[in-house]
């Protein structure tokens, strides 16, 4: 039988105690436990942790065969003149329902309701958190998201062919501002809270 604990998270604690150090990307957990994106960055400066912190938010789906790209960006629009952008850019991940554990291979909450997203930044030189945010995705993008990962499930899984796609998408957009703005099927802004003083997002994990 599947077994889960929930974790609570805290600004200055490690991610995860057996990993000290971080390659810099953005990964994410969708599941019918809980979902949570976090996103790792070499020292995080002071200008991205505030950003982390505080931007709007914008996410992106981009839905394929055999996976997705999740694509998310932190960024503040200064309406003076001229007009510039702040913040952090598009960072990009792949999503398989597949490559989940087994008891997490499910859709998350239930049609019809918005999305938790509690959001971590973590140190990557050292596995630390060094902010904690929580956002919720509206209920009409909760539920696209929800019918492409049903799609997944509905297909068999082929991770070759996956990795195809992935190869693909990449070399056809190098960069993941070119996958949002020229292929993304689906986009939306996060809603809700900023920063969680001291940490306290929590999230399931299967044991399985």
């Amino acid at each position: 039988m599947d077994q889960f604990y929930f974790h609570t998270y805290t600004v200055g604690e490690p991610f995860d105690a057996t990993v000290t150090s971080w390659q810099e990307r953005l990964d994410a957990i969708i599941g019918p436990h809980s979902t949570m994106v976090w996103l790792a960055l070499h020292h995080p400066t002071h200008a991205e942790r505030h950003a982390f912190s505080h931007a709007p938010v914008e996410f992106a789906w981009t839905e394929g065969e055999q996976s997705a790209f999740l694509s998310v960006r932190w960024i503040k629009r200064h309406h003076r003149r001229p007009a510039t952008v702040s913040g952090i850019p598009w960072q990009e991940t792949s999503f398989s329902i597949h490559r989940q554990p087994a008891s997490t291979r499910a859709l998350p909450g239930e049609y019809g309701d918005a999305l938790l997203c509690p959001l971590i930044l973590i140190d990557a030189a050292n596995g630390l958190i060094d902010a904690i945010r929580a956002v919720s995705w509206p209920s009409d993008a909760a539920d696209a998201v929800r019918r492409s990962i049903q799609r997944q499930l509905d297909r068999s899984y082929n991770a070759d062919a996956e990795q195809r796609f992935i190869r693909s998408m990449h070399a056809t957009y190098p960069t993941a501002e070119a996958l949002v703005d020229n292929r993304a099927d689906l986009r939306w802004k996060g809603a809700g809270w900023e920063a969680i003083p001291g940490g306290g997002a929590e999230a399931s994990t299967s044991l399985d």
